[in-house]
């Protein structure tokens, strides 16, 4: 594994721990610890995407002569990554529906309050 690997592959590691750290305070409706977490997330994702086109090209490469033991790690680590994003995603948008239906239901009882 050549140094840039050996780069993509910590910030991917970390990236994953990472979004596995969000995804557990998102389930617990810990909002201050999700938000701690945002400028590591960002500044891991930025890396990840720098580093990332040229490791993919040369998965791209030497898969087309049947190169792929070394890859297989990292694939499959990209796909936990991508799962973990979508799951964090949905968790966001619970939590955006249940504010939103909390919202509403304050406003209905103020304009209730309002008529009385």
């Amino acid at each position: 594994m050549g140094n840039g690997e050996a780069r993509f592959q910590g910030v991917l590691d970390t990236l994953i721990t990472v979004m596995r750290m969000e995804n557990r305070f998102l389930e617990w409706r810990d909002t201050e610890s999700v938000s701690r977490l945002q400028p590591l997330k960002k500044g891991l994702a930025d890396e990840y995407e720098t580093l990332s086109p040229p490791i993919l090209d040369d998965m791209k490469s030497r898969a087309a002569v049947g190169d792929v033991e070394d890859f297989k790690v990292l694939l499959e680590q990209m796909q936990d990554l991508r799962q973990l994003t979508r799951r964090n995603i949905h968790l966001l948008n619970e939590r955006k529906v249940a504010c939103a239906e909390r919202v509403e239901a304050l406003l209905d009882a103020a304009a209730q309050r309002g008529h009385a």
